[in-house]
């Protein structure tokens, strides 16, 4: 079998075959693919003159946009590796990043770490320079070349980089391309933080196959009514969704071009999809990955059938490269219906690491004492029942609310070790998809003055926005087991937190 091209050359064969086809919309401009090229080859030239070396870690701070798409497409133009992040990521969060990995150069419209990298400011969309494609311009097209640096909070609260390979990028792409049959009459809607892994499907993975990459403004990132009238105006046809998203979108009936969601993130249930399949004839796919091996799974739930708050599989049992095993790493027989245990991969979409994080890294990737091959210990504990992966809880003890995976343990230490509180909880208020949120409950010193809103605002200094609590609770003390463990079902109690019971299991998917 031919070797598959790389992500740079299907781009551009996708461009030069089709430069009249649209590439990227916005609401100020309609791209096709010979602009962008035109755009990405200038935007690389500008690139390798301000000095991006093949190999170079380059990090990228740009709100969701037109150029920020291009940036970093001329980046794996040039062999370099992006390490994306959220324009309004807190600072010692990407101090952290950028020490870890060792950058060469900052892009963004701000100069944020210039005195340590170097920062190159970017123009105004309008103002991109153009050229024309050459042999200059041909990546590396080593499978094992490091493309991209994604991050993810993990057990410690701090970021950890996860580069990925060139190989996992277009692994993932060829998996697009087997269970969703991404195409040139797709068009697809970037509407993922820039630093989600999402990018790649959302994105990278589109403009591969010369689809239509419609970008949603990031001020209206929490607007998903404006993102219901996007979806009709723009015909896409392809979409990823949290559960708890889709819920409210259910307000309205979807485009008749929608012909795939992509559902991850959070637990996906029957009576969501059956409330969907009353708005839309598109298919759903129940899509597991994380952030260190992006998709690796799905579960085609278009007719899941039950009980409205029956969850759907993760994927089945027998999916290539997946594996359950004991915590001394040996493989538990997972096609019995009752198996239970923890979910590990082994899978070319496997990241190769954490930068600069040894005992993280051997934690968390370990070798297959059978092969030899690195694995991916998920944390998710899941069970087997009729031949699928139906997850059971983490083993960690994270959670997941509106597709990021936290852990309370790393917000109660911020809590405690930076904002100064005597004593911190943090838990997960679940009332129903739509309803998902995280608290705090902290004990303060009694000469603490602050409240609530000047705690939230602290821990912004350190957090990301997705970290922090919707509501701090300021107690007295905290309610403990005989273990000396904080009784979180009887703080809730306390506070006078319920799961809402009451509602149908049609209300339960969308917002009042």
């Amino acid at each position: 079998m031919p070797a598959r091209p790389g992500i740079i050359a299907s781009f551009v064969s996708a461009a030069q075959e089709r430069p009249e086809r649209l590439a990227l919309v916005t609401p100020a401009a309609a791209v096709s693919y010979g602009a962008l090229l035109s755009e990405v080859c200038g935007t690389a030239d500008k690139l390798r003159r301000a000095g991006v070396q093949p190999g170079d870690r380059v990090m990228v701070g740009m709100e969701r946009s037109h150029g920020y798409v291009v940036v970093v497409v001329a980046l794996l133009m040039l062999g370099a590796s992006v390490v994306p992040v959220d324009e309004d990521e807190p600072e010692a969060r990407v101090t952290r990043l950028r020490v870890q990995a060792g950058l060469a150069l900052t892009i963004g419209r701000h100069p944020r770490g210039a005195e340590d990298s170097g920062y190159l400011q970017v123009a105004d969309d309008e103002d991109l320079p153009r050229a024309d494609y050459d042999d200059r311009f041909a990546a590396s097209a080593d499978p094992e070349r490091e493309v991209i640096v994604f991050s993810t909070s993990g057990s410690t609260g701090a970021p950890k980089g996860v580069p990925v390979s060139s190989r996992a990028v277009l692994a993932g792409a060829q998996w697009c391309h087997e269970h969703v049959s991404f195409g040139p009459e797709d068009v697809h809607v970037f509407k993922t933080a820039v630093s989600f892994t999402s990018v790649l499907r959302q994105v990278i993975w589109p403009l591969m196959t010369g689809g239509q990459v419609v970008i949603l403004p990031s001020d209206r990132s929490r607007d998903l009514l404006y993102l219901g009238r996007l979806l009709h105006e723009r015909n896409v046809t392809v979409s990823s969704f949290f559960p708890s998203h889709l819920g409210v979108l259910m307000r309205r009936d979807f485009p008749g071009s929608l012909r795939c969601v992509m559902i991850g993130g959070e637990p996906l249930t029957a009576g969501l999809v059956s409330a969907f399949r009353l708005r839309s004839t598109s298919r759903v796919l129940n899509v597991y990955g994380m952030t260190e091996c992006n998709i690796i799974s799905a579960a085609d739930c278009t007719r899941l059938e039950g009980a409205a708050t029956d969850v759907a599989p993760l994927g089945a049992a027998e999916t290539p490269g997946t594996s359950l095993r004991r915590p001394d790493l040996s493989r538990i027989e997972e096609n019995t219906d009752g198996v239970e245990g923890e979910l590990y991969v082994a899978s070319n979409q496997v990241a190769s690491g954490y930068l600069g994080l040894g005992n993280e890294t051997a934690a968390r990737f370990p070798s297959d004492p059978a092969t030899g091959r690195r694995l991916l210990r998920t944390g998710d504990l899941v069970e087997v029942r009729d031949g699928c992966f139906f997850f059971k809880e983490r083993a960690d003890k994270r959670v997941k609310i509106r597709g990021y995976s936290i852990d309370p343990s790393a917000v109660e230490r911020c809590l405690r070790s930076d904002i100064g509180v005597d004593a911190a909880v943090v838990f997960k208020i679940d009332r129903g998809v739509s309803d998902q949120r995280l608290e705090a409950a902290v004990v303060t010193a009694g000469q603490d003055t602050r409240d609530q809103g000047e705690i939230l605002e602290e821990l912004r200094r350190y957090l990301p926005e997705y970290m922090v609590p919707n509501r701090v609770h300021l107690m007295d003390s905290l309610p403990s087991t005989p273990s000396g463990k904080v009784d979180v079902p009887e703080l809730k109690n306390k506070l006078g937190i319920v799961h809402d019971h009451a509602r149908s299991p049609s209300e339960r998917y969308v917002l009042p």
